[in-house]
């Protein structure tokens, strides 16, 4: 007796699978792919999303026990059915959601280089840690900032030391005419220094004040010490 592979398919499609005539086609590749091939793949991920967080601690037999249980009741109750009328959608939301996940990702930095080139490597923040935040300067930018921070604790200490040697002078120039003036002469020059290293960290923009807001408070301080010494 010779078998009807038509009549067995259609058996497995209506009467196991139980699936709805709107989804059947009649071109057996057409329909297994989209009846058979690709459900099963949104059954399986549904599956693992359930046993996910219902099986919690259990041990990998009963995992296995309850995905069966699952599948079972899915067929028998005429489910499956409908992860084929999810399927097309299904896939098509994956895409969609991959595009997006693409041009959030790669747009952004491909905008930032253009602008980079158009505005001489620099972008519109105008400072250094602009160019790392908006990922422009990459590895270099960032060894470039803490040569910077070095260079600012450099002055900053240096900065320091010219406050004291103005604080001894201004002492001593209530009897030494020669230390008061040397003292006037130090303190335009800490006034430039305290302007430059301002200017430095206002130059970043917000970016520089998270970075630099430590220098920025140790300037402060200094500061405050300086403006104190007519007082000493």
């Amino acid at each position: 007796m010779a078998i009807n592979f038509d009549e067995l398919w259609e058996q497995f499609l209506y009467e196991f699978l139980k699936v709805d005539y709107s989804h059947v086609t009649g071109d057996f590749m057409q329909d297994f792919i989209w009846i058979v091939f690709m459900p099963s793949i949104v059954l399986l991920f549904y599956m693992d999303f359930v046993l996910a967080r219902v099986s919690g601690d259990a041990k990998g037999g009963m995992k296995h026990l309850i995905t069966i249980g699952i599948f079972v009741y899915i067929l028998t109750q005429g489910l499956y059915g409908v992860f084929v009328g999810l399927t097309k959608p299904f896939f098509g939301l994956i895409v969609i959601i991959g595009v997006i996940l693409m041009m959030v990702k790669h747009i952004p930095d491909i905008l930032v280089r253009d602008r980079g080139n158009t505005r001489g490597g620099r972008s519109s923040g105008g400072g250094l840690l602009s160019s790392v935040a908006a990922g422009g300067a990459g590895g270099y930018a960032l060894r470039s900032i803490g040569r910077e921070k070095k260079r600012i604790d450099d002055q900053l200490k240096e900065l320091e030391n010219m406050v004291d040697e103005s604080i001894r002078l201004h002492k001593r120039g209530e009897k030494d005419n020669e230390a008061k003036m040397n003292a006037i002469s130090l303190d335009n020059t800490i006034e430039m220094r305290i302007a430059n290293i301002e200017n430095k960290i206002d130059f970043e923009g917000p970016l520089g004040k998270g970075v630099f807001g430590n220098h920025e408070k140790e300037l402060e301080r200094i500061t405050r010490k300086w403006q104190k010494r007519m007082k000493v």
